[in-house]
C-alpha cells in the first residue's frame, strides 16, 4: 500500500530536544520547535525560517499543533518560491 505524502515527511529531528528542521529535499527550509507561552501556559508550535544563525531566522508564525504548522509552513514555501521544482511534495 502506497503512502500518503503530508508536509510532516518533510521533517525530521533535530539535535536539539523537541526541535524539527523541515526540508525540501536536502534544504532545510523551516525550523519547527513546541514552546509554552503566556500565564495559561499554553502550547503551540514555534515556527522559524532557516538559517545558520538563530538571529537571521524570520518569525513564520504560532500554531495549535505540529500538522498544522507543518501544513501551512509547507504551503507557504511553495507559494513563496514558485521557481523550486516542487508542487506538494519532494
Amino acid at each position: 500500500m502506497a503512502h500518503t505524502w503530508t508536509p510532516m515527511r518533510a521533517l525530521q529531528r533535530s539535535v536539539r530536544p523537541g526541535e524539527y528542521l523541515m526540508f525540501d529535499r536536502s534544504r532545510k527550509i523551516a525550523v519547527l520547535l513546541p514552546v509554552v507561552i503566556g500565564p495559561k501556559r499554553t502550547k503551540l508550535i514555534r515556527v522559524v525560517t532557516w538559517a545558520e544563525r538563530s538571529e537571521d531566522r524570520a518569525l513564520i508564525g504560532y500554531f495549535p499543533d505540529m500538522e498544522t504548522a507543518a501544513w501551512l509552513t509547507w504551503q507557504m514555501w511553495v507559494k513563496a518560491n514558485p521557481s523550486s521544482p516542487v508542487d506538494e511534495a519532494p
